[in-house]
């Protein structure tokens, strides 16, 4: 049946000391909350994950083996990945062995005195405790899981969307301990952040495979000067281009003497039939010559004439010596007489151009038997040559074959060095705690307490105690008006309308009472007369 709003004042007026005793009640246990509840304590740290090498570099044994595939990581899946790294059993692990097993599970420093509060407060966690102990002994778990899933369950590792911002908070009961969890967590998770971005010996892989690389490298870059030292070779592609050259001008040369050689034959066949037409000798007729016979008689009659004088101007006509030259001197001159005085002469000598002809011939012939020398001397060349090229052709694959090696091991030699100076960079980078995390917030240590929420708590015992205080008449009352109905025998009796109207009555009496007399008996007797 509802309860009417007078009836609902008739109850409370009819229980006043149970109500008031209820909100008094009700408030001094919310005062002890206030008072004495145990504190709580938050300390709060705020992390940067700004886009750093872990984010935008590979790890240099990334590249070494194996193909490389594109992989696309939003801004959104590093920072989940360290919040992952963050709430990780191992970052737990290690805050719990920092800290201590003790401090973590009883949320206060070792050593540390308690007040009164925090002693009823401890006495309330210790009898929470040991009904939660009891339970827990069913299954035992040691002192080290308990703080380590205690610290799980305690910490909060969050972000907002879109921000690179991470936030940490541990709520205890001590500030300090709770700005040491924070402070450890963050250490911890930076280590175990350098440790995750590092690969632990890569430094000292690369440093070995360099060694083997180098020594293999000095030892081709060896045999290839061998090889060339061997040749005499400076450099293939320049050899090369000498004896071609050499080769193509002994070539030229070839071409040039063969036709000279046949320009010298033609030569020589055009003299054969030049000498074969014409004759070596000559013969040459001259007329109106001077007779030297006569000439020569008449020298000697000239000098018969001379002693023909001498003997004259010795001797006498008759002398025998002046006759004697008398008669040679008439024989020369009948001698002279006969000759006559000029005379054809007819010369045959030999033929100046046939003689030149042969000359030419000769020289022609000579200087074809020396260009066949040359031409001999520079087929042998050219036989040199050729040899020479095969020669350096074989070499040539022998030293193309060296330098493709020195060539490969000197790329990845390179290729070796870059990736060792990464991990040894890296391995510095890891050893200084050196990352993309920056701490943009210490951890806090605040001493203000976060529970219990003081005026939260007010707030909720006055309205626990208001409710408590009006209601718990009413149910006085109604358990009351049920208990008269079943003496009565009627279930359905309760507050009839009878009642509600002597209620209504009486509180207009009540009333008007009140306004004419200020005599504070009359309602408690109204009161009385109405129940």
């Amino acid at each position: 049946m509802p309860i009417s709003y007078q009836q609902w004042i008739a109850a409370i007026r009819q229980h006043l000391h149970l109500s008031i005793f209820a909100f008094a009640a009700v408030m001094g246990l919310t005062i002890l909350v206030i008072l004495f509840a145990p504190r709580s304590y938050t300390s709060e740290a705020k992390l940067l994950l700004r886009i750093g090498r872990e984010s935008v570099t590979m790890d240099p044994t990334a590249s070494s083996v194996g193909d490389q595939l594109n992989m696309h990581h939003t801004r959104e899946n590093e920072i989940q990945s360290a919040v992952g790294v963050m709430q990780s059993r191992e970052i737990v692990q290690r805050v719990v062995e920092k800290i201590g097993e003790d401090v973590v599970l009883k949320g206060k420093p070792k050593g540390k005195k308690t007040s009164a509060g925090s002693r009823i407060g401890a006495m309330l966690s210790g009898a929470i405790g040991s009904v939660t102990g009891v339970l827990g002994n069913i299954d035992p778990v040691p002192a080290s899981e308990k703080a380590i899933r205690q610290l799980s369950e305690g910490v909060y590792i969050g972000s907002t969307s879109e921000s690179s911002v991470v936030s940490i908070a541990y709520t205890t009961k001590s500030p300090q301990v709770a700005q040491s969890v924070v402070a450890n967590w963050l250490d911890s998770f930076i280590d175990q952040h350098a440790e995750a971005n590092h690969s632990e010996g890569s430094f000292e892989f690369f440093a070995d495979q360099g060694s083997v690389i180098r020594d293999e490298l000095e030892n081709t870059r060896l045999a290839l000067e061998q090889v060339k030292n061997d040749s005499n070779l400076v450099s293939v592609a320049g050899q090369q281009n000498l004896l071609e050259a050499q080769l193509a001008k002994v070539r030229d040369s070839i071409l040039d003497v063969d036709g000279e050689m046949v320009a010298l034959r033609s030569r020589i066949d055009s003299y054969e039939d030049i000498l074969n037409s014409n004759d070596s000798m000559i013969t040459s007729a001259v007329t109106g010559t001077r007779n030297e016979a006569r000439d020569i008689m008449r020298g000697q009659l000239f000098e018969l004439e001379v002693i023909e004088k001498n003997l004259q101007s010795k001797y006498k006509d008759d002398h025998p010596k002046l006759v004697s030259i008398r008669r040679q001197l008439d024989d020369a001159k009948k001698i002279v007489g006969q000759q006559e005085p000029t005379r054809d002469e007819v010369t045959q000598s030999i033929n100046p151009a046939y003689q030149q002809v042969v000359e030419n011939r000769l020289l022609a012939q000579a200087e074809l038997q020396a260009i066949g020398k040359k031409r001999e001397t520079m087929s042998r060349q050219k036989d040199a040559l050729a040899k020479e090229i095969s020669e350096l052709n074989r070499t040539e694959r022998l030293v193309r074959t060296l330098e493709s090696e020195v060539g490969i091991l000197e790329g990845r030699y390179a290729e070796h060095s870059v990736k060792m100076e990464q991990s040894r960079l890296n391995d510095i980078l890891a050893t200084e705690r050196i990352t993309s995390v920056n701490v943009v917030q210490p951890a806090t240590l605040q001493m203000r307490p976060v529970s219990p929420n003081k005026p939260l708590c007010a707030v909720a015992g006055l309205l626990a105690a208001t409710a408590l205080a009006i209601s718990l008449p009413v149910l006085v009352e109604t358990r009351k008006q049920q208990r008269l109905a079943n003496a009565d025998g009627d279930q359905n009796k309760g507050w009839g309308f009878d009642q509600r109207e002597r209620f209504d009555a009486g509180h207009t009496n009540q009333t008007n009472a009140n306004e004419t007399t200020s005599d504070p008996a009359v309602p408690k007797m109204h009161s009385e007369s109405v129940s």
